[in-house]
């Protein structure tokens, strides 16, 4: 038995209440046709207010930067070293590392000498004699750092000479790449060297040999091993 079946005719979709005419200065079909409306839907009134809206307003808004006023002071003033001074640390530190890449290429270092094994003996030492960059070569890493242990416990209002050479030719000598423990260990000598600052900034007689011992630590740690912000005054 065959049947037939009726082709059913699809109504094409209308797009009179779908789409609207494509809008010349967008370059899209509405989404309902809002040129002409003939009912009171407030819906579409108010697409058409949105429009309207759209079609005036300008496509970028600029909004202008406001400028944050600075009110820090200049890094002369905040710095507890003037730059000038840590400038002229920085070149002899340069100078003197310089030598000792040259003297390590041409010499060999053999010395059969005493070395202190007690702090007492390296105070006597240190405080009496002047450094030996050979010396301190034939020294291993852990006597280095030992050594800056020595001089953070001998820092002072009142120093010789002495100690500000070998707290320099031990810096020329120390490893710039140190682990964290022995850079804390660097920074508890310069944190020493800024409380002994402040009380030289205070006192009407200061001693021009420990002023630039203590200038001179705060040059090389902060510069030469990055801790800057030992640098700084703190307000």
């Amino acid at each position: 038995m065959t049947t037939s079946r009726k082709r059913q005719k699809v109504q094409e979709p209308s797009f009179r209440y779908t789409q609207g005419p494509l809008d010349d200065e967008f370059g899209q079909h509405g989404a309902f046709p809002l040129n002409n409306i003939d009912s009171d839907d407030s819906v579409y009134r108010y697409l058409m207010s949105v429009r309207e809206e759209a079609r005036a307003d300008r496509s970028f808004h600029y909004v202008e930067r406001t400028k944050k006023e600075s009110h820090s002071a200049s890094s002369q003033e905040e710095q507890i070293v003037p730059q000038e001074k840590v400038d002229e640390f920085m070149g002899s530190f340069k100078v003197s590392q310089e030598a000792r890449e040259i003297r390590l290429e041409r010499s060999e270092f053999d010395y059969n000498c005493f070395i202190p094994n007690s702090a007492a003996q390296w105070r006597k030492k240190v405080f009496s004699e002047q450094p030996d960059a050979n010396f301190l070569e034939i020294l291993d890493h852990t006597t280095i750092v030992k050594l800056i242990v020595y001089y953070t416990k001998w820092l002072s209002m009142s120093m010789p000479d002495e100690l500000g050479k070998w707290i320099f030719i031990t810096f020329v000598r120390l490893d710039r790449d140190l682990e964290h423990r022995e850079m804390a260990i660097v920074r508890d000598l310069a944190k020493k060297a800024t409380k002994i600052r402040s009380k030289l900034d205070e006192s009407s007689d200061v001693s021009p040999v420990t002023e630039h011992i203590i200038d001179m630590i705060l040059s090389i740690v902060t510069m030469h091993f990055g801790q800057r912000d030992l640098l700084m005054k703190r307000t």
